[in-house]
């Protein structure tokens, strides 16, 4: 049948001396014999909200943040057919009952054409979220209409609070000789030397994941502090 268009359905029996019976099938809640073709998804649209912050970092399709304050997606289902029938929304696995304003996500009586609902729109935020741990946070987005078509969609971050570690500090002469003598006010170089630093920017102790060092940046400062 033609998608989003009402058909009725009759039935006919026939026994084997030739008699008939006719009859249509009817919708469990209004009683009507009129039924509604529909095989066509909601349609899901997430987008961050105006007030959303922005990524600290962006490597490739991974948005890096500092925290998880002030991170919200705008989260709209359109379903003009049948209807929707349930939005559902998940942070990390854990299934949301309300948006990030209180309102409670969708769900009604499937098949109550009288109370049909085309367009609800709702506010997810992942503030105080416990983090993976990688350090991401996945937010999914779903969506059923009143025959059971579905949708689902879904966003994933990652936030990092950990600071970079230097974990090494490199002195090179490019010769046999040695350039670094060690005296009680500190460390006196006698040939030219190269100083290699070595830093690193992980989640945690066991993650390999990280936004990355940015810059390693070095000053020479008087003992005396001036």
């Amino acid at each position: 049948p033609e998608n989003n268009k009402f058909y009725k359905i009759y039935i006919v029996a026939e026994d084997k001396t030739g008699n008939v019976s006719v009859s249509t099938i009817k919708a469990l809640s209004d009683k009507s014999s009129l039924v509604l073709a529909d095989s066509k998804k909601p349609t899901i649209d997430v987008t961050t909200t105006d007030n959303s912050r922005t990524p600290d970092y962006t490597d490739g399709d991974k948005l890096w943040y500092s925290s998880a304050s002030g991170i919200s997606y705008k989260f709209a289902v359109t379903d003009m057919e049948s209807g929707i029938y349930e939005v559902n929304a998940s942070v990390n696995g854990e299934t949301l009952s309300k948006d990030k304003n209180g309102n409670n996500l969708y769900k009604t009586n499937r098949y109550d054409l009288a109370i049909r609902e085309t367009d609800k729109t709702y506010t997810i935020g992942v503030d105080n979220t416990r983090l993976s741990a990688d350090g991401s946070i996945e937010i999914g987005f779903g969506a059923e209409d009143n025959a059971g078509n579905t949708s689902k969609d879904k966003r994933k971050i990652y936030i990092d609070k950990d600071n970079p570690v230097i974990s090494g500090v490199l002195f090179d002469t490019h010769t046999d000789s040695v350039a670094i003598v060690p005296k009680q006010y500190g460390y006196f170089f006698t040939k030219k030397t190269d100083v290699t630093v070595n830093a690193t920017d992980f989640i945690g102790k066991t993650s390999k994941e990280g936004s990355g060092v940015k810059s390693v940046t070095y000053s020479l400062i008087p003992a005396d502090g001036s």
